[in-house]
């Protein structure tokens, strides 16, 4: 089965990865909201096009989440567009991406509401040793919608605050400027 399926209530500052499906999508969301999320290193070996993917919706929200290097192996040339892009899949005629996908970010393709950012631009800083915070360098930063009725007060999946700067980070983690200094003269 799926990693998760949400089809009410929330899934929120998760890191979803490692999961393999023998039949379904990795994750499932046909009610509800998902946000924040990073869904990264998944496999899905669903044959139906509409499960072979990391990202199945019929309904529900999904807001400020990036999805990267999730594989379908079982996907054919027949599989058209889906082949190239395994990260997600919208069901045909219930959703739409600009009312229902919200700032999130598909590692190949184009990212929704982030129109300026270049997909191949999806940089985490050590994705061999499992560690999927985005790299300083990575263009994601601030680059989430802030919801005020809770991020104010929320933390990522570290403990820190969830918004350190003009705005929230997409993804479970929010960039540290710590170890960033920039000297003008």
């Amino acid at each position: 089965g799926s990693a998760a399926r949400v089809s009410g209530g929330m899934l929120r500052n998760c890191l979803i990865t490692g999961n393999v499906s023998k039949v379904t999508s990795t994750l499932y969301v046909t009610g509800g909201k998902m946000q924040n999320c990073t869904v990264v290193g998944n496999v899905s070996n669903g044959t139906s096009k509409n499960y072979a993917v990391a990202l199945a919706q019929s309904g529900g929200t999904v807001e400020n989440c990036i999805f990267a290097e999730n594989a379908s192996p079982n996907l054919t040339a027949e599989d058209g567009d889906r082949l190239a892009k395994p990260n997600w899949a919208l069901a045909e005629g219930a959703i739409t991406l600009t009312n229902n996908v919200r700032n999130c970010c598909w590692a190949g393709s184009r990212a929704v509401g982030m129109a300026a950012l270049d997909p191949e631009k999806l940089v985490f800083k050590d994705v061999a040793k499992g560690d999927y915070h985005l790299d300083a360098m990575c263009k994601l930063r601030n680059g989430g919608i802030v919801d005020e009725s809770w991020m104010r007060t929320a933390v990522d999946l570290d403990g820190k605050p969830r918004v350190n700067g003009r705005s929230v980070d997409p993804g479970c983690y929010e960039m540290d400027p710590a170890g960033l200094m920039l000297l003008v003269r």
